[in-house]
């Protein structure tokens, strides 16, 4: 090998050895580089749009409860039988109505009715919060 220096030769070969690791590995650091940054890139598009699908399917969920609750007030509205139990104050039959609009409707926790004044006239989960003045609640 001293002999190879002494005729440059050595140099050479260190030479074209360093300049073939730098010419292949080189492009291959940059490669592997741009490509964990794709990845990087694709993995937050992932959860974006993720997010983006959690977000449509809560609203529609939201949308869903609304649109049950304003089916029961229309079922309400239209009840001859539950208006004339409200007019009438009978507190029997409005226990009977809450219970079958609750029955019609079981993905509600419960039904109440309560007058203008916000007291609950008629509960369909808990008879002891019929009395209680609900006028403080939204």
């Amino acid at each position: 090998m001293a002999d190879d220096q002494a005729k440059g030769t050595g140099g050479l070969r260190r030479r074209l050895t360093l300049a073939f690791l730098l010419v292949g590995l080189l492009p291959a650091a940059v490669a592997g580089f741009l490509g964990v940054r794709q990845s990087l890139h694709a993995a937050q598009a992932a959860r974006l749009e993720s997010e983006e699908r959690l977000i449509a399917l809560s609203a529609e969920a939201v949308a869903a409860t609304l649109r049950d609750g304003l089916r029961i007030l229309q079922v309400a509205a239209e009840d001859a039988a539950l208006r004339q139990a409200v007019m009438a104050g009978d507190r029997k039959r409005l226990r009977e109505e809450v219970h079958s609009v609750h029955q019609r409707f079981p993905d509600f926790t419960s039904v109440l009715i309560l007058d203008a004044a916000g007291m609950n006239l008629a509960s369909s989960l808990d008879s002891r919060l019929v009395g209680q003045d609900f006028q403080h609640r939204d």
